[in-house]
């Protein structure tokens, strides 16, 4: 290295700190940042409205009943 330009040990430490640091910041942030936006980008498996599911008479009303 030439005169006067030389890094100190600090410095050096303190650079790879924040080096590593942003690395770790990426690593973690990527995943999450995934988790939060993909609901919204995920189509939607069900129609929206109403579903006719039969006749009210059909149902008894003290057994539940898979529709």
């Amino acid at each position: 290295m030439r005169e006067g330009k030389s890094i100190s040990r600090r410095r050096l430490l303190g650079y790879a700190t924040a080096g590593l640091g942003a690395i770790v910041a990426t690593l973690v942030g990527i995943p999450l940042i995934g988790s939060l936006i993909s609901p919204v980008l995920q189509k939607r498996k069900t129609a929206t409205g109403w579903v006719e599911l039969g006749k009210i008479e059909d149902f008894d009303v003290r057994q539940p009943t898979m529709v």
